[in-house]
C-alpha cells in the first residue's frame, strides 16, 4: 500500500482523451493526478477549476483516477458533487476509478458510493459509460440535480 503524503501537495492533473471503441463520436477524458496527495481546501479550487473547464468545453464523460487521492475533505466531497450535477445537467457523467481501500470505505460509509460509479481500471469505467448509452432508459440521477444546497 502506497504511503500518503505527509501534507496537502499542490494539486497537478493530467486529461487524457480516449476513444469510443463502441461509439466513434464519443471521446472519454480521464482526470489523473500527478502525485499523491489530498483533495482538500486546499486544493479543491484547481480540481472544481479543471471539472468546470471540461465541461465549459462539452467534455462530458468524465472518468477520475481516484489511485492518488490519499484523503478527501468535505470541500472535495462538495467538488465531485457539483461536478456530478453539472454533467447530468448536460447529459454526461462522472465515474470514479481505482479508489483506495481507506477512501472507498469512507465512500461507503457515507454513502457516496451510491450516487458514483466507481470501478477498478478504465476498462471497466470505459464500458460501464458505453453500458449506459446503450440503454436508452439510463439512471435517473435526477436526484442529484435537484438537490438544494441550502438543505445539506
Amino acid at each position: 500500500m502506497p504511503i500518503p503524503p505527509k501534507k496537502s501537495t499542490p494539486l497537478e492533473m493530467e486529461v487524457k482523451e480516449v476513444n469510443s471503441i463502441a461509439y466513434p463520436n464519443i471521446k472519454f477524458f480521464i482526470i489523473s493526478f500527478s502525485e499523491r496527495t489530498y483533495l482538500d481546501s486546499i486544493n479543491f479550487k484547481k480540481f472544481s477549476d479543471k471539472l468546470e473547464e471540461l465541461l465549459t468545453d462539452n467534455k462530458i464523460y468524465i472518468i477520475i483516477d481516484m489511485e492518488k487521492i490519499f484523503y478527501i475533505s468535505s470541500a472535495g466531497l462538495g467538488v465531485l458533487m457539483e461536478g456530478m450535477r453539472n454533467c447530468c445537467k448536460v447529459g454526461g457523467d462522472i465515474k470514479l476509478m481505482k479508489m483506495t481501500e481507506k477512501i472507498r470505505h469512507f465512500f461507503d460509509m457515507l454513502g457516496f458510493a451510491r450516487l458514483f460509479q466507481i470501478h477498478n481500471n478504465q476498462e471497466d469505467a470505459i464500458n460501464a459509460f458505453e453500458d449506459d448509452m446503450k440503454d436508452a432508459n439510463n439512471v435517473d440521477r435526477s436526484v442529484i440535480i435537484d438537490i438544494d444546497d441550502d438543505n445539506l
